[in-house]
């Protein structure tokens, strides 16, 4: 009976009696290596375009390393194979990633973000959601995909302009969500040229008052739905 390569890293199985005389060096090369590489495994490279995964039974691959790490490149997509699989990916790239299986539900990395994902082996891709260290300023800002999961929050005493940055220059993940809060006495100016900004069913720039709290949800390209307390 032939080997038989194991169902998510592709490691050898080998049947009862077979190899005898050399178990020892398929073991190493075909599970022992492999497996390593699978725990803790990293794969680096730019990525301007797309890019699918080798993955190759008893053998190195792409697939199977934990971590992909992309250096450079203006972003793209990441074909995976439709496996149970848990991957760390670095976003060194200056554009979104896009990870899928080629069919199913994506999961979007922006620029600079590192992320959990993982894939459910039904042509599904799911990023972990990270709660970023919030970020505090007294001055106006743009707020970046470098943002998204994270809180923004003002300490002025005076009124700051917190601008949405556009998807002509920055790379927004889909579903991206960023809280903001006027932690000074100052209020602050939800606003952005080329930015559809909804709250409570009309749009256009809001202020949230001092001590108030927003959240903003990214519904599409440019498009973003405001919620919260002390919203005018």
């Amino acid at each position: 009976m032939p080997s038989t390569a194991t169902t998510r890293n592709r490691l050898e199985k080998q049947a009862p009696g077979e190899n005898e005389d050399t178990w020892g060096e398929r073991f190493n090369d075909n599970f022992a290596d492999l497996l390593d590489a699978a725990l803790d495994g990293m794969e680096a490279f730019t990525l301007s375009g797309s890019k699918t995964l080798t993955d190759e039974d008893f053998q190195p691959d792409e697939a199977r390393k934990r971590v992909l790490n992309i250096t450079g490149g203006t972003g793209g997509t990441i074909t995976i194979p439709n496996l149970e699989k848990v991957y760390l990916i670095r976003n060194g790239s200056t554009g979104k990633l896009t990870i899928t299986t080629g069919s199913g539900t994506s999961a979007y990395i922006a620029a600079g973000a590192v992320e959990w994902v993982f894939c459910n082996g039904s042509d599904a891709v799911y990023r972990a959601y990270q709660r970023r260290v919030p970020r505090f300023t007294s001055t106006d800002t743009t707020i970046t995909p470098a943002d998204d999961g994270g809180v923004v929050r003002s300490t002025s005493s005076a009124q700051r302009d917190f601008t949405i940055a556009t998807e002509a220059t920055s790379a927004w993940a889909d579903g991206a969500r960023i809280e903001v809060y006027g932690a000074g006495s100052g209020a602050i100016r939800i606003m952005g040229t080329g930015i559809t900004l909804t709250w409570a069913g009309s749009t256009g720039t809001r202020t949230i008052a001092a001590g108030g709290r927003g959240v903003l949800e990214r519904n599409g390209s440019n498009d973003w739905f405001l919620s919260g307390s002390g919203i005018t």
